[in-house]
Protein backbone atom coordinates (compact mmCIF):
# COMPACT_ATOMS: atom_id res chain seq x y z
CA UNK A 1 0.00 0.00 0.00
CA UNK A 2 3.01 2.28 0.30
CA UNK A 3 3.36 2.12 -3.51
CA UNK A 4 -0.31 1.92 -4.52
CA UNK A 5 -1.46 4.42 -7.14
CA UNK A 6 -4.49 2.88 -8.85
CA UNK A 7 -6.19 -0.36 -9.81
CA UNK A 8 -7.58 -3.27 -7.85
CA UNK A 9 -6.51 -3.84 -4.29
CA UNK A 10 -4.96 -7.19 -3.40
CA UNK A 11 -7.49 -9.77 -2.24
CA UNK A 12 -5.42 -10.32 0.90
CA UNK A 13 -6.10 -6.69 1.79
CA UNK A 14 -9.79 -6.72 0.86
CA UNK A 15 -10.57 -9.55 3.27
CA UNK A 16 -9.03 -7.79 6.28
CA UNK A 17 -12.37 -6.31 7.49
CA UNK A 18 -13.83 -9.82 7.71
CA UNK A 19 -11.06 -11.11 9.98
CA UNK A 20 -11.59 -11.46 13.72
CA UNK A 21 -8.21 -9.87 14.42
CA UNK A 22 -8.60 -7.25 11.70
CA UNK A 23 -6.98 -4.44 13.70
CA UNK A 24 -3.78 -6.39 14.25
CA UNK A 25 -3.62 -7.46 10.62
CA UNK A 26 -4.29 -3.90 9.48
CA UNK A 27 -1.45 -2.66 11.65
CA UNK A 28 0.94 -5.01 9.85
CA UNK A 29 0.25 -3.14 6.60
CA UNK A 30 1.75 0.04 8.15
CA UNK A 31 -1.07 2.52 7.39
CA UNK A 32 1.18 5.47 8.23
CA UNK A 33 3.16 4.66 5.08
CA UNK A 34 0.21 4.33 2.70
CA UNK A 35 -0.11 6.63 -0.29
CA UNK A 36 -3.08 9.04 -0.41
CA UNK A 37 -4.54 6.87 -3.18
CA UNK A 38 -4.29 3.82 -0.94
CA UNK A 39 -6.10 5.60 1.89
CA UNK A 40 -8.92 6.61 -0.45
CA UNK A 41 -9.25 3.08 -1.85
CA UNK A 42 -9.14 1.53 1.61
CA UNK A 43 -12.03 3.68 2.86
CA UNK A 44 -14.31 2.10 0.27
CA UNK A 45 -13.36 -1.34 1.55
CA UNK A 46 -13.52 -0.69 5.28
CA UNK A 47 -16.50 1.67 5.34
CA UNK A 48 -18.71 -0.76 3.44
CA UNK A 49 -17.60 -3.90 5.28
CA UNK A 50 -17.32 -2.79 8.91
CA UNK A 51 -20.11 -2.03 11.35
CA UNK A 52 -20.34 1.46 12.81
CA UNK A 53 -18.16 0.80 15.85
CA UNK A 54 -15.35 -0.80 13.89
CA UNK A 55 -15.57 1.83 11.15
CA UNK A 56 -15.12 4.46 13.85
CA UNK A 57 -11.92 2.71 14.97
CA UNK A 58 -10.65 2.63 11.39
CA UNK A 59 -11.41 6.30 10.82
CA UNK A 60 -9.71 7.31 14.05
CA UNK A 61 -6.59 5.17 13.72
CA UNK A 62 -5.96 5.33 9.96
CA UNK A 63 -7.85 8.13 8.23
CA UNK A 64 -7.59 10.92 10.81
CA UNK A 65 -3.81 10.64 11.37
CA UNK A 66 -3.27 10.68 7.59
CA UNK A 67 -5.38 13.83 7.24
CA UNK A 68 -3.62 15.66 10.06
CA UNK A 69 -0.19 14.70 8.77
CA UNK A 70 -1.00 15.93 5.26
CA UNK A 71 -2.48 19.23 6.42
CA UNK A 72 0.48 19.88 8.70
CA UNK A 73 2.91 19.24 5.85
CA UNK A 74 1.11 20.94 2.95
CA UNK A 75 -1.24 23.44 4.66
CA UNK A 76 -4.07 21.93 2.60
CA UNK A 77 -5.60 18.50 2.01
CA UNK A 78 -4.60 16.20 -0.82
CA UNK A 79 -7.52 15.50 -3.18
CA UNK A 80 -7.38 11.76 -2.44
CA UNK A 81 -7.63 12.35 1.30
CA UNK A 82 -10.53 14.72 0.67
CA UNK A 83 -12.35 12.01 -1.29
CA UNK A 84 -11.57 9.51 1.45
CA UNK A 85 -13.10 11.84 4.03
CA UNK A 86 -16.12 12.29 1.77
CA UNK A 87 -16.64 8.55 1.35
CA UNK A 88 -16.26 8.01 5.09
CA UNK A 89 -19.13 10.37 5.97
CA UNK A 90 -21.64 7.92 4.53
CA UNK A 91 -21.33 6.24 7.92
CA UNK A 92 -22.14 9.49 9.77
CA UNK A 93 -22.14 8.19 13.35
CA UNK A 94 -18.72 6.61 12.83
CA UNK A 95 -17.53 9.77 11.06
CA UNK A 96 -18.40 12.04 13.96
CA UNK A 97 -17.04 9.62 16.56
CA UNK A 98 -13.91 8.69 14.62
CA UNK A 99 -13.04 12.02 12.99
CA UNK A 100 -14.76 15.03 14.58
CA UNK A 101 -14.62 14.17 18.29
CA UNK A 102 -10.98 12.95 18.32
CA UNK A 103 -10.01 15.97 16.21
CA UNK A 104 -11.59 18.39 18.68
CA UNK A 105 -10.36 16.51 21.75
CA UNK A 106 -6.78 16.96 20.56
CA UNK A 107 -5.42 20.20 22.09
CA UNK A 108 -3.00 20.52 19.17
CA UNK A 109 -5.75 20.63 16.54
CA UNK A 110 -5.56 23.86 14.57
CA UNK A 111 -8.29 26.12 13.23
CA UNK A 112 -6.98 25.32 9.74
CA UNK A 113 -7.64 21.61 10.25
CA UNK A 114 -11.18 22.29 11.43
CA UNK A 115 -11.81 24.62 8.48
CA UNK A 116 -10.68 22.01 5.97
CA UNK A 117 -12.81 19.25 7.48
CA UNK A 118 -15.80 21.58 7.69
CA UNK A 119 -15.40 22.64 4.06
CA UNK A 120 -16.50 19.08 3.30
CA UNK A 121 -19.10 18.87 6.07
CA UNK A 122 -20.70 22.03 4.74
CA UNK A 123 -21.29 20.40 1.34
CA UNK A 124 -22.62 17.08 2.59
CA UNK A 125 -26.12 16.08 3.63
CA UNK A 126 -25.98 14.56 7.10
CA UNK A 127 -29.08 13.20 8.91
CA UNK A 128 -30.40 15.51 11.61
CA UNK A 129 -30.13 12.75 14.21
CA UNK A 130 -26.35 12.51 13.88
CA UNK A 131 -25.75 16.24 13.56
CA UNK A 132 -27.96 16.97 16.58
CA UNK A 133 -26.15 14.40 18.69
CA UNK A 134 -22.83 15.91 17.62
CA UNK A 135 -23.93 19.45 18.48
CA UNK A 136 -25.20 18.37 21.88
CA UNK A 137 -21.93 16.66 22.72
CA UNK A 138 -19.88 19.64 21.56
CA UNK A 139 -21.92 21.91 23.84
CA UNK A 140 -20.31 20.17 26.81
CA UNK A 141 -16.76 19.87 25.46
CA UNK A 142 -15.77 23.39 26.40
CA UNK A 143 -14.86 26.38 24.25
CA UNK A 144 -12.26 26.20 21.49
CA UNK A 145 -11.80 27.81 18.09
CA UNK A 146 -11.90 24.51 16.14
CA UNK A 147 -15.06 23.41 17.99
CA UNK A 148 -16.74 26.74 17.15
CA UNK A 149 -16.04 26.15 13.47
CA UNK A 150 -17.68 22.71 13.55
CA UNK A 151 -20.67 23.95 15.55
CA UNK A 152 -21.16 26.96 13.26
CA UNK A 153 -21.09 24.68 10.21
CA UNK A 154 -23.80 22.45 11.68
CA UNK A 155 -25.95 25.36 12.85
CA UNK A 156 -25.81 26.89 9.36
CA UNK A 157 -27.46 23.77 7.97
CA UNK A 158 -30.71 25.04 9.54
CA UNK A 159 -31.76 21.73 11.01
CA UNK A 160 -35.05 21.44 12.85
CA UNK A 161 -33.17 20.80 16.08
CA UNK A 162 -34.81 19.11 19.09
CA UNK A 163 -35.49 21.48 21.99
CA UNK A 164 -32.86 19.70 24.06
CA UNK A 165 -30.17 20.63 21.54
CA UNK A 166 -31.34 24.25 21.32
CA UNK A 167 -31.20 24.44 25.12
CA UNK A 168 -27.71 22.94 25.07
CA UNK A 169 -26.55 25.57 22.59
CA UNK A 170 -28.07 28.33 24.71
CA UNK A 171 -26.16 27.07 27.76
CA UNK A 172 -22.99 26.83 25.67
CA UNK A 173 -23.17 30.55 24.92
CA UNK A 174 -24.32 31.68 28.36
CA UNK A 175 -21.48 29.87 30.14
CA UNK A 176 -19.22 32.63 28.79
CA UNK A 177 -21.28 35.53 30.15
CA UNK A 178 -18.59 36.33 32.75
CA UNK A 179 -15.71 35.96 30.27
CA UNK A 180 -13.66 39.15 30.09
CA UNK A 181 -11.36 38.12 27.25
CA UNK A 182 -12.55 39.01 23.75
CA UNK A 183 -13.88 35.97 21.91
CA UNK A 184 -12.97 35.19 18.28
CA UNK A 185 -15.07 36.33 15.33
CA UNK A 186 -16.24 32.79 14.61
CA UNK A 187 -17.94 32.70 18.03
CA UNK A 188 -19.89 35.87 17.22
CA UNK A 189 -20.79 34.46 13.80
CA UNK A 190 -22.02 31.24 15.39
CA UNK A 191 -24.14 33.12 17.94
CA UNK A 192 -25.65 35.19 15.11
CA UNK A 193 -26.68 32.08 13.18
CA UNK A 194 -28.08 30.48 16.33
CA UNK A 195 -30.27 33.53 17.01
CA UNK A 196 -31.30 33.86 13.36
CA UNK A 197 -32.59 30.30 13.26
CA UNK A 198 -33.63 29.43 16.82
CA UNK A 199 -34.50 32.57 18.82
CA UNK A 200 -38.16 31.53 18.70
CA UNK A 201 -37.32 28.57 20.94
CA UNK A 202 -36.10 30.88 23.72
CA UNK A 203 -38.17 32.40 26.50
CA UNK A 204 -38.00 36.07 27.52
CA UNK A 205 -35.53 35.42 30.34
CA UNK A 206 -33.17 33.54 28.04
CA UNK A 207 -33.32 36.36 25.51
CA UNK A 208 -32.47 38.89 28.22
CA UNK A 209 -29.46 36.80 29.23
CA UNK A 210 -28.28 36.63 25.63
CA UNK A 211 -28.57 40.40 25.30
CA UNK A 212 -26.40 40.86 28.39
CA UNK A 213 -23.87 38.44 26.91
CA UNK A 214 -23.83 40.27 23.58
CA UNK A 215 -23.32 43.66 25.21
CA UNK A 216 -20.41 42.29 27.24
CA UNK A 217 -18.88 40.55 24.24
CA UNK A 218 -19.59 43.32 21.77
CA UNK A 219 -18.46 43.11 18.16
CA UNK A 220 -18.95 46.35 16.25
CA UNK A 221 -20.18 44.70 13.03
CA UNK A 222 -21.86 41.50 14.22
CA UNK A 223 -23.41 42.30 17.61
CA UNK A 224 -26.06 44.73 16.27
CA UNK A 225 -27.28 41.96 13.95
CA UNK A 226 -27.34 39.48 16.85
CA UNK A 227 -29.47 41.82 18.96
CA UNK A 228 -31.95 42.15 16.08
CA UNK A 229 -32.06 38.38 15.63
CA UNK A 230 -32.71 37.75 19.34
CA UNK A 231 -35.99 39.65 19.06
CA UNK A 232 -36.91 38.01 15.78
CA UNK A 233 -38.65 34.92 17.22
CA UNK A 234 -37.04 32.82 14.50
CA UNK A 235 -37.80 29.13 14.51
CA UNK A 236 -37.14 26.08 12.35
CA UNK A 237 -40.16 23.79 12.54
CA UNK A 238 -39.13 20.44 14.01
CA UNK A 239 -40.77 17.53 12.19
CA UNK A 240 -38.03 15.11 13.19
CA UNK A 241 -38.64 12.78 16.09
CA UNK A 242 -35.49 11.43 17.64
CA UNK A 243 -34.10 10.21 20.90
CA UNK A 244 -30.83 11.67 22.12
CA UNK A 245 -30.73 9.69 25.35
Amino acid sequence: MSHYRSGKLARAFIIIPSLEQWEKVLELTKPSEWTPQAVEASVRVFSSNLDGHRAKIYYQTVLLPALKKDIKKNKKLNAHYYQALKKAIYKPAAWFKGIIFPLLNDPETTVKEAQIVCSLLNKMTVPVMHSSACLLRLCYMGFSGPACIVMKTLIEKKYALPNRVVEGLFQYFIQLIEETKALPVVWHQMLLKFCEFYSGHLNDDQKKQLKVLVKRQYHQLISPEILKAIDGDNIVVNDNKMNLE
